[in-house]
């Protein structure tokens, strides 16, 4: 992991490639190489990287964010929608019932938590206004 903190990221894919060999099925394994992939300028290895993550778990917020970038770059809607389906599924609701204008902060981690969504509800925003002004050209 030297490599990782070196920015090596040739090196850093070698060794997810061999990390992943022997646990093809680690969903963290396959959203880093899809980063990597993504940081080398491999946008088409860094999308298949994230999908691979996706199938084995479509319920990460941060990966369902990272595959929508790649998607919305190939004009993918399919798997764009079904990236960004989490904000409906877990943000909003969550955001309805605890994020309203007379909440109360009751500790820290309920504060993160709540700062946490409103930072995934801007970013899905954000995405799906960029596929809306590449619909309308």
């Amino acid at each position: 992991r030297e490599h990782w903190r070196a920015e090596d990221g040739q090196q850093a894919v070698a060794s997810l490639k061999q990390s992943l060999a022997e646990n093809p099925h680690d969903y963290v394994s396959w959203r880093q190489m899809g980063d990597w992939y993504n940081e080398l300028g491999e946008k088409d290895l860094a999308f298949e990287s994230y999908l691979r993550a996706f199938t084995l778990n479509d319920r990460n917020q941060t990966l369902c964010i990272s595959l929508a970038e790649a998607a919305l770059e190939r004009r993918d809607w399919e798997v764009f929608d079904k990236a960004l389906a989490f904000y409906e599924m877990d943000v909003l609701p969550w955001l309805e019932k605890y994020g309203g204008p007379n909440r109360t902060v009751s500790n820290k981690k309920s504060q993160m938590a709540y700062n946490q969504r409103i930072n995934y509800q801007r970013r899905v925003l954000s995405l799906r206004d960029k596929r809306n002004k590449i619909d309308t050209k």
